[in-house]
């Protein structure tokens, strides 16, 4: 009779292969956590009047930081930039259609107050113009950690792992234009996206190659 022994190494390889190939198709859902807008009003703004007048804001001096004046919602839940210039920021929103709303949110309570100090008659027009999202943040959490050091190696070029400085793995992708946060703990943050299904994109791009650097 004649045993043929496999040595530890190729069982090892065996093994990592079938749990690649079970997790392959296995993609978690990327979800939205913050995204970032921008919008003009047709005006610029006198801040510091306005915040004397205008509940739920913040606003910051000049010779601290950029002047701005800082609108805190809660229906929507998200935090408004306002500028001197008539820019806004949009923050914190948990949807595209959230910063929209918080958008018309914030130019209806800068009208109100506009006309309540005379600024503004109640029929002159006072639009949210040009609404652009910045930035989508979202996330997603792998259920296995992963090989921070041996990922790195696959590519130079677009990723950075320098665990001294930051103990992410950074990822910039090109296709989609997305950059990809890996932790060693399976948590994945994306960052750049300007529309949700860049995440989605994005993830579907990488996860066969994290399940590859995949410890448990």
């Amino acid at each position: 009779m004649t045993m043929i022994v496999a040595s530890t190494s190729a069982i090892e390889a065996e093994i990592s292969a079938a749990r690649v190939a079970s997790r392959v198709g296995l993609c978690p859902t990327p979800h939205v956590s913050n995204v970032v807008a921008s919008f003009q009003l047709e005006v610029a703004l006198d801040l510091s009047k306005i915040f004397l007048h205008l509940r739920n804001t913040h606003y910051t001096f000049p010779g601290k930081l950029r002047e701005q004046l800082t609108m805190d919602l809660s229906h929507p839940k998200a935090k408004v930039h306002i500028y001197r210039t008539g820019k806004c920021m949009v923050l914190g929103a948990a949807s595209i259609h959230a910063a929209q709303k918080a958008a018309e949110l914030c130019t209806k309570r800068l009208q109100k107050t506009l006309v309540r100090q005379g600024l503004r008659d109640q029929d002159e027009p006072f639009n949210c113009l040009n609404f652009t999202v910045r930035n989508i943040v979202g996330g997603m959490n792998l259920p296995f950690t992963v090989d921070l050091e041996s990922l790195s190696r696959v590519d130079g070029t677009s990723m950075y792992y320098e665990p001294e400085v930051f103990p992410g793995l950074t990822w910039k992708l090109l296709d989609p234009d997305v950059t990809v946060r890996v932790f060693r703990s399976g948590k994945i943050v994306f960052t750049k996206g300007t529309k949700p299904s860049h995440m989605q994109q994005a993830a579907q791009a990488i996860y066969t190659l994290l399940c590859k650097h995949s410890l448990t």
